[in-house]
């Protein structure tokens, strides 16, 4: 299982799409940092990836979160994505105004 995570993070290292949000205005955009944080996701760094992109805790708890309420509780799972997304979104903006002003 390793090797195939290896693998795939070799993989993403060489296939990264660049930030075209950076390219043209030379601002870090909500979603930089994405492509990384999961690359060092998958070869076991967990708290390098959430060094480079907050976000991805609450990513994974998302996910967790809504297969549970799928299988279990699929009447709720409409207010449960909506209150995710939108906890998701403010840590992606307030990295982004962050990663804007102090670095």
């Amino acid at each position: 299982m390793k090797s195939i995570l290896l693998s795939i993070s070799e993989w993403l290292n060489t296939h990264m799409f660049p930030c075209q949000y950076k390219q043209l205005l030379g601002l870090y955009c909500p979603m930089c940092g994405f492509q990384r944080s999961i690359i060092e996701l998958l070869n076991g760094n967990f708290m390098n990836s959430v060094k480079i992109f907050p976000a991805i805790i609450t990513m994974i708890i998302a996910i967790v979160v809504i297969i549970f309420f799928y299988l279990f509780k699929p009447q709720k799972l409409k207010i449960v994505v909506q209150a995710i997304l939108i906890s998701n979104l403010g840590i992606m903006i307030l990295t982004c105004i962050v990663n804007n002003l102090f670095i």
